[in-house]
């Protein structure tokens, strides 16, 4: 759905639960999501863009937020007494202020990825589940605060969660990158029938880039052969990689490349 150029909220829920809201659009609204007393609602794949405040929660516990993009917006979040709501894998884009909490401690990672806040700025030498683990994954090393609770796993770079179809299954492949991945596509290999990823990177900093990339064991299983403009590189094996998913992590020099 496309809500926008509302007078109040894109979306106002008041003592609901159980909603799921995913993949609408949202700009400017005075309010993009709004929830009084809602409890065990989901919200994501959103767009909100420029409004008032972007999400606000009022005494609203166990909601799912995540994977939304909230951008250019006056409070990217904002929160008073909720608690319990899951907030990660989100996109905070230029918000005139980030977020606003008041007697409210949530949940803002996943165990394993937080949030991009774009003023946030940190370092990235360690990896792994504690980041204690020398080299870099992608993820910020320091923690971000936030009221009473914080973002162990800040990320570096927006979070773009592409989705792939094959065989009738759809599956998503996410990317976090500081660069702007474009041309995203999937195809079979004309000879060999394996399954490929092509996509470009689009940096505009001349100091290269990075992408860390989520990809299901069931769509694609590691080790892959990985291509950058013809030459062979070796992506890291993260950690966090597990059963059901392989976590990756490569970096390059210049600002456009093609993988």
């Amino acid at each position: 759905n496309n809500l926008s150029l509302n007078y109040f909220s894109a979306v106002d829920a008041e003592l609901s639960a159980g909603n799921v809201f995913s993949y609408n659009f949202m700009s400017g609204n005075s309010y993009g999501i709004k929830l009084s007393t809602c409890d065990y609602n989901v919200f994501s794949g959103n767009i909100l863009h420029s409004t008032g405040d972007g999400i606000t929660l009022w005494k609203s516990s166990g909601n799912t937020i995540s994977g939304n993009s909230v951008t250019e917006n006056n409070y990217g979040i904002t929160a008073v007494s909720c608690s319990n709501n899951g907030i990660y894998q989100n996109n905070f884009i230029n918000n005139t202020s980030t977020f606003f909490f008041q007697e409210s401690n949530n949940t803002w990672d996943n165990g394993v990825e937080g949030n991009y806040w774009s003023d946030y700025f940190d370092k990235d030498i360690k990896s792994g589940p504690y980041q204690n683990e020398t080299g870099s994954d992608g993820i910020w090393d320091t923690p971000r605060t936030i009221d009473s609770g914080r973002d162990d796993y800040p990320l570096m770079g927006p979070l773009t969660d592409f989705v792939v179809v094959s065989a009738g299954k759809e599956y998503h492949v996410m990317t976090i990158s500081n660069s702007t991945i474009t041309g995203f596509r999937f195809e079979l290999g004309p000879e060999t029938g394996n399954r490929i990823v092509v996509f470009n990177t689009v940096n505009p900093k001349s100091a290269g880039g990075f992408c860390r990339m989520t990809i299901s064991n069931e769509f694609m299983r590691y080790p892959y052969v990985m291509l950058m403009d013809d030459g062979e590189v070796s992506p890291t094996l993260l950690g966090v990689s597990n059963s059901t998913y392989a976590c990756i992590y490569f970096a390059y020099s210049g600002q456009n490349r093609t993988v």
